[in-house]
């Protein structure tokens, strides 16, 4: 095969594979099913960890190598998550440390 050449081998984008990845771990954690309120709260770092066990191995490499990064994409697809009746919201813990922490809830 030549360079120019494109393979049939289906490419998925960053956004999508982070939005399904979450939502599979909000499903996990019980967000998605309309009769328990629940919530996940933690990091990036936390989410990221989260995500990676939700893919496994052989995506994780597509996944955001950063905290700051997943951030970034995270914010791409809020929207598409609120959509689905998650409530996203971006805090920071209230002790000294001011730790940056994402919360899902249904």
């Amino acid at each position: 095969m030549s360079k120019t050449q494109v393979s049939n081998v289906s490419v998925v984008s960053a956004d999508d594979l982070v939005l399904n990845s979450v939502l599979e771990v909000l499903s996990r954690h019980g967000l998605m099913s309309d009769n328990v309120r629940q919530e996940w709260v933690g990091t990036m770092t936390d989410l990221r960890v989260e995500l990676v066990r939700a893919v496994g191995r052989k995506q994780a490499v597509s996944l955001p190598k950063s905290a700051s990064a997943l951030r970034v994409v995270l914010d791409r697809v809020v929207r598409r998550i609120r959509c689905r009746g998650v409530t996203v919201k971006f805090t920071r813990s209230p002790d000294s440390s001011r730790t940056r922490l994402v919360r899902f809830f249904g």
